[in-house]
């Protein structure tokens, strides 16, 4: 039979007590800060974005993880839905998002750096057998109806802003735009010049397609942006302000 000592039982509950606040606390900061620098991009935004075979590259997705090893800092990249990768953001379920540009309501709930991931254009796609006489301004409508643009993405405040267009903004991704544009779903669609170059070649519908010109937007810069809820707040701006340095370190040896 064990014999009861008041004191060394007393001591063992303490270090159960502790012990138990011990996992208490690692469980609720401990995951999230093994893991990294919590990052979400959207599902695939090529050639600045991919997915292969579950692996997440592309040339924005290099630039910020050799910032990130320039800074010392782990860094845990998942791909959501655009507009469900923000909105974990604002809540701080993210710490982060790439690619962003700059709007009024993501600079209400994220930090921008001062260095850029890089600039971009949006231009209009429609089909061969229905180019539009487009010269960009100032009659959209003759745009063949309606033009569409992924869900969450911001060139949407761009097309809503257009008198006379009919706007589709509920399709997820650039890929299912360009197929409701191939199935005659929609008439025309809003894309990034460089990701339109991307999936047209990739799918071979050069011969089905038409990119109008002048670009809808001729150059926009894109970010990667830090949640103002990091770190509890008292630490987003400087750590937005180190990425933002190894992010221009970065390129400058890029170039």
């Amino acid at each position: 039979m064990r014999r009861w000592n008041g004191r060394a039982d007393a001591a063992g509950r303490g270090r159960g007590r502790l012990a138990v606040f011990a996992v208490a606390a690692w469980l609720a900061a401990g995951p999230a800060s093994a893991a990294g620098f919590r990052l979400c991009t959207a599902d695939e935004w090529p050639p600045y974005t991919t997915i292969d075979k579950g692996q997440i590259g592309g040339s924005h997705t290099e630039l910020i993880r050799a910032a990130f090893r320039r800074m010392g800092e782990p860094l845990d990249i998942v791909s959501l839905p655009w507009a469900r990768c923000l909105a974990e953001v604002a809540s701080g379920e993210q710490d982060g998002a790439y690619a962003a540009s700059l709007t009024t309501d993501r600079a209400a709930m994220a930090l921008y750096p001062a260095t850029a991931l890089g600039e971009v254009s949006y231009v209009l796609v429609t089909l061969r057998s229905a180019v539009a006489d487009w010269n960009g301004a100032p009659d959209p409508k003759t745009l063949p109806q309606p033009v569409a643009a992924p869900h969450g993405y911001s060139i949407l405040g761009t097309l809503h802003g257009l008198d006379g267009v009919q706007v589709v903004d509920h399709l997820p991704t650039d890929d299912a735009d360009l197929a409701a544009l191939l199935d005659g779903e929609v008439g025309t669609i809003a894309i990034e010049r460089g990701v339109a170059r991307y999936v047209i070649a990739r799918d071979h519908v050069e011969d089905k397609v038409a990119v109008l010109d002048p670009p809808l937007v001729p150059a926009k810069k894109y970010y990667m942006i830090v949640s103002r809820r990091y770190a509890g707040g008292g630490g987003a701006q400087a750590f937005t302000d180190r990425f933002s340095d190894a992010l221009k370190a970065v390129e400058a040896t890029a170039r």
